[in-house]
């Protein structure tokens, strides 16, 4: 384990042995007229320092290291436009592939199109092939992607990246001081480093490849399963585990973050003071608040104010006994918006509350930066979630709040710059769309939904409410349509009636009750029969877990001091331990609460786990503290296997995980292909939100060809994952992203 080094000299040329692991190979500088490679080889590139101050620039390439395993090369900025050319039909490895592709590419200029490599299917990256391996094995993207993190765990490799030369400097950070310079000008120390990458690269992507092929011949039980010729097709087309697609996700994020998009900064200024002046009044009103009988003041923030909230919660449940009760898995009263929401109609305190909370979060978490960010903001994109899609920080320009009465736009301060409007184009109902060839040709369950979303005549919400309130289409108005929203969208994910409830009062403002939301779900069953087939869940995870924990009716009845001769694992034990995971005092369905000896037994079984659960989970499991956490955590280590139409594997999902990634997974697919064809195309994308794409377009040049060739291509890249579908994408042009300041599309 490590890398052993050595340095010499050819005549004239930079000779180094490096050795990663049990691999050894000697790097020379490359030539014009040397020998290519081959077919396929890693690439790293060195350059100047980044510059978090400058999202915007890309740093400039000062040594670039490439190699086959076998042998290595060094390639100076000055050959470098000779080696691309050597090395165009090749296939390239990296790790965080992005980044060296701008690098090379910025190099390069007009000499060469390193992204031909990522439309043609040959590059590849390290990274995303890890991050895609935990998804289908781990059941989740998260975890420590940096190369020396990727070869301690896949290679056993120890690859420091605190180095420095002689001199005491970081050498990680150190190349930009030989920008222009020969090869024979950099240190050994710096070429050492350079040249463990490139190896540790190669390596790594050798064992990633052997890996994801083991877990496409090993799947098992795998909900949307389309057997062997089809995952090929899709293998072929979007890379393995849609290694292709999520590499142009990778490129369209950072190249997003460089973009950037505009702000109006005296706005935002405006607004940030407004909403102070607020914030003050309403802080001052609530320091004489008082609650109780006798009446006790309320602390509204600083010490103290945590139990003063506790102690009003305490009070208005008191009053109350009826209301929901939710609390922490500390025992405190839940204290989050949705938990004062269902009791602020009780509480004026808690009203008030809620508004100084919402208003301090919307000027601190938007107003306050956006005022301070000289008139351009550089969003975080990160690719490659559970579900597939793209994720946005710093802000999240995926989930601005929307204006609401009476208070500042956060989205009308983000606008084009002088010149230009946003052109925003999203797919009309695209996750329904992506639902309906999920049913009708992945599972191959009914063709109902796709005749319902094909038909231009039809709006599926409207459909739904008119067939609860006995009405034809036209005559539902626009609030009716808004209550089936929750349960069209929600409920193909897996959401039960309590949630979709929930859903219908938070995000669309609409107040339903319990046989209102059962009724909208029995209108959508009716009309989309294969739903209620898709939403039935085959995996017994209650025996996944009895036969992970040799649950046996014979070792519960010796807990109790009984007598069974069954030693098989029975699911129905699986299912009351996570029974006991999940509620502090659990019963049996006769009413019977578990006696001591059986919660003792199911404890100890489940104890066995702690190590595979994170910390706060595995206290949780000392502390014998249940939860719905701790019981969504044991369930997802035996929990269901996943796989979209486009070849993506997502492991211990959860039941609504494993039907959500399904249609979600495949949208975010297309969008990404979307994305990536308007960027190639020249179209300058500032930004992606799960449905839409906002692109920024000089005014000028504003016609209603350029607004047709954009719909025309985003229509054909979801094509491309739901050829038996209809799409259609409908533009918006903005002068602001808040939809108010509407601008007037071309007719020409």
């Amino acid at each position: 384990m490590g890398r052993l080094l050595t340095a010499g000299a050819l005549t004239g040329r930079t000779e180094i042995d490096v050795a990663v692991g049990s691999q050894r190979t000697t790097f020379r500088e490359w030539t014009p007229g040397d020998d290519p490679f081959a077919e396929t080889f890693a690439f790293d590139s060195e350059t100047t320092r980044i510059r978090d101050d400058l999202p915007e620039r890309v740093p400039d390439y000062v040594l670039g290291v490439a190699s086959d395993g076998d042998r290595g090369v060094f390639v100076s900025r000055k050959n470098l436009p000779a080696f691309w050319a050597a090395h165009a039909h090749c296939a390239w490895a990296f790790h965080h592939a992005a980044f060296d592709l701008a690098v090379v590419q910025k190099a390069l200029g007009v000499r060469g199109d390193v992204y031909a490599l990522v439309e043609d299917g040959r590059a590849w990256d390290t990274l995303i092939l890890a991050k895609q391996l935990g998804l289908a094995t781990r059941g989740t993207t998260g975890g420590a992607f940096s190369l020396d993190a990727c070869a301690a765990e896949f290679l056993r490799v120890d690859l420091p990246k605190t180095v420095t030369d002689a001199a005491g400097n970081d050498v990680r950070t150190g190349f930009g001081r030989f920008l222009n310079k020969p090869v024979a000008a950099i240190p050994p120390d710096y070429l050492r480093y350079a040249a463990g990458d490139a190896v540790a690269t190669w390596l790594l992507f050798g064992v990633l490849k052997a890996r994801i092929r083991a877990v496409r011949k090993d799947r098992r039980e795998t909900f949307g399963e389309t057997g062997d010729d089809r995952l090929a097709a899709a293998w072929r087309e979007y890379g393995p585990l849609t290694h292709h697609t999520q590499l142009k996700s990778t490129v369209m994020c950072d190249v997003m973050r460089r973009t950037g998009l505009g702000v109006d900064a005296d706005r935002a200024a405006a607004a940030r003071d407004e909403l102070g002046d607020r914030i003050d009044q309403i802080r001052a009103e609530l320091a004489g608040a008082t609650f109780g009988d006798p009446p006790v003041p309320f602390v509204v923030e600083g010490p103290g104010s945590g139990a003063s909230l506790q102690a009003l919660l305490s009070d208005v449940h008191a009053r109350r006994p009826d209301l929901p009760k939710p609390k922490t898995d500390s025992g405190a009263w839940a204290a989050d918006e949705s938990a004062l929401t269902a009791l602020a109609d009780e509480e004026p305190v808690l009203a008030t509350l809620l508004e100084l909370k919402r208003l301090v979060k919307l000027r601190n978490t938007y107003f306050v930066p956006l005022s301070t960010s000289g008139g351009q903001v550089h969003a975080q994109f990160r690719p490659l979630l559970n579900t597939g899609r793209m994720s946005c920080s710093k802000p999240n320009l995926q989930n601005l709040p929307r204006a609401a009465d009476g208070l500042p736009s956060v989205r009308a301060c983000l606008v084009p710059k002088p010149g230009h409007v946003l052109l925003a184009v999203d797919y009309a109902q695209i996750e329904l769309c992506v639902l309906a060839a999920v049913l009708q040709d992945q599972l191959r369950l009914g063709g109902s939904l796709a005749a319902l979303v094909d038909d231009p005549d039809v709006d599926l919400h409207k459909r739904i409410a008119a067939t609860v309130l006995n009405k034809t289409d036209g005559e539902v108005e626009p609030h009716e349509r808004q209550s089936a929203k929750a349960v069209s969208f929600g409920r193909p994910g897996g959401m039960g009636a309590a949630s979709l409830q929930r859903q219908a009062k938070e995000a669309y403002g609409v107040d339903l009750t319990d046989e209102e939301v059962q009724a909208r779900i029995d209108a959508y069953e009716a009309l989309v029969p294969e739903l209620k087939r898709y939403l039935t869940d085959a995996a017994d995870v209650g025996q996944r877990l009895a036969a992970r924990l040799n649950l046996t009716p014979a070792a519960y009845a010796a807990s109790k001091g009984d007598y069974d001769n069954d030693d098989g694992p029975a699911g129905w034990l699986g299912g009351m331990l996570l029974k006991v995971l999940r509620v502090p005092k659990p019963v049996t369905r006769s009413g019977r609460p578990y006696a001591p000896e059986e919660l003792s037994y199911l404890w100890d079984a489940a104890f066995s786990l702690a190590g595979d659960l994170g910390a706060e989970r595995t206290q949780q499991m000392r502390t014998r503290k249940s939860s719905k956490k701790l019981a969504s955590s044991v369930e997802r280590l035996v929990g269901r296997n996943a796989c979209t139409l486009t070849g993506r594997f997502r492991s211990n999902c959860l039941f609504t995980e494993s039907r959500n990634t399904l249609f979600q997974g495949v949208a975010a697919d297309g969008l990404i292909l979307a994305l990536w064809d308007l960027w190639r195309a020249g179209y300058r994308p500032v930004l992606a939100i799960h449905d839409e794409i906002v692109l920024e377009v000089a005014e000028k040049d504003l016609t209603k060809a350029l607004v047709d060739d954009v719909t025309a291509r985003m229509e054909a890249a979801m094509g491309r994952v739901i050829p038996g579908v209809k799409v259609t994408a409908e533009p918006t042009a903005l002068r602001s992203l808040d939809k108010a300041n509407e601008a007037e599309l071309p007719r020409e």
